[in-house]
């Protein structure tokens, strides 16, 4: 049996498995890097268009009926959800400009009415249950004075 004992520097011994310990951290640190900013872009485009359907909704809200959001793409969740918010802010500006006619075919309807009351020869008044005087017609307030929310 032989014993061979050599004498050997351990940094020269080791030196090739070190560049190769190195090397692999040296590529796992870039692979970790690029992983972590890969999934921040990744994460980035998922929440923009949640961002942008969350402005959206404050603009609305703040009564900006001619407000569109931007429809990506129409086959994930976030993009039904755009198609879906633009319908909606577009049935209420519908629903508003339909409740703003009726309200002035309202206003010129109660005009003619009250018109129509003031031709008559007769005392028309328009009394609350607290038997405030709400309204009275031309010839009424000719007699009695204006009614200024009295009682009678």
């Amino acid at each position: 049996q032989w014993t061979l004992i050599v004498h050997y520097p351990t940094r020269e011994a080791f030196a090739s498995i070190t560049s190769l310990r190195n090397q692999a951290l040296t590529v796992g640190l870039v692979l970790l890097l690029l992983a972590v900013l890969g999934l921040g872009l990744f994460a980035r485009q998922i929440i923009k268009p949640v961002i942008i359907l969350k402005e959206a909704a404050m603009k609305l809200g703040e009564g900006d009926l001619q407000i569109k959001v931007p429809v990506f793409s129409t086959k994930d969740e976030i993009g039904q959800l755009a198609v879906t918010f633009n319908r909606m802010a577009q049935q209420l500006e519908n629903q508003i400009a339909e409740l703003q006619s009726s309200k002035e075919f309202l206003r010129k309807s109660e005009e003619r009415f009250v018109a129509v009351l003031n031709q008559l020869p007769a005392f028309v008044y328009l009394q609350a249950p607290d038997y405030s005087i709400k309204f009275a017609n031309r010839l009424f307030c000719e007699r009695f004075g204006e009614p200024q929310q009295r009682r009678c």
